[in-house]
C-alpha cells in the first residue's frame, strides 16, 4: 500500500511540476470562463473540472488558491473571477462539461 501512495505522489509531483512551467498568454482574457479555458485548461481537462461543478465558492477558493501555490498564473482579481464563475455553475453545466476548447496535452 505504501508503494502505491509513493507512486501516486510521484506522478502528482511530475504533473504539477510540468504545469507550473506553463506560460499562458492572458491577453484578451476578461471573464472567469476565459481564465478557466486559458489557464485552468492548461493542466486540467474539462471533464476533470466538470466533476467538481456544483461546489460553493469556499470550495473553489481553496482549490484555486492551491492551484496558484502550485504555479497557476492567476493574480488575486483573476482568482476571484475564476472562483465566482465556477461557483456559479451547477453540476453538469454544459459550458464546462460539453466544452469544445482545446484540451491540455496528455
Amino acid at each position: 500500500m505504501r508503494l502505491i501512495w509513493i507512486g501516486l505522489l510521484c506522478c502528482l509531483a511530475a504533473v504539477l511540476a510540468a504545469c507550473a512551467t506553463v506560460e499562458v498568454d492572458k491577453t484578451g482574457m476578461t471573464t472567469g470562463d476565459d481564465y478557466v479555458q486559458g489557464v485552468c485548461n492548461q493542466c486540467h481537462t474539462h471533464e476533470r473540472i466538470c466533476e467538481k461543478l456544483g461546489k460553493d465558492s469556499d470550495y473553489w477558493s481553496g482549490t484555486v488558491g492551491f492551484m496558484r501555490m502550485m504555479g497557476a498564473p492567476l493574480d488575486d482579481s483573476e482568482k476571484e473571477l475564476v472562483v465566482n464563475h465556477l461557483a456559479s455553475l451547477d453540476a453538469g453545466d454544459p459550458s464546462i462539461c460539453q466544452a469544445t476548447y482545446e484540451q491540455p496535452p496528455e
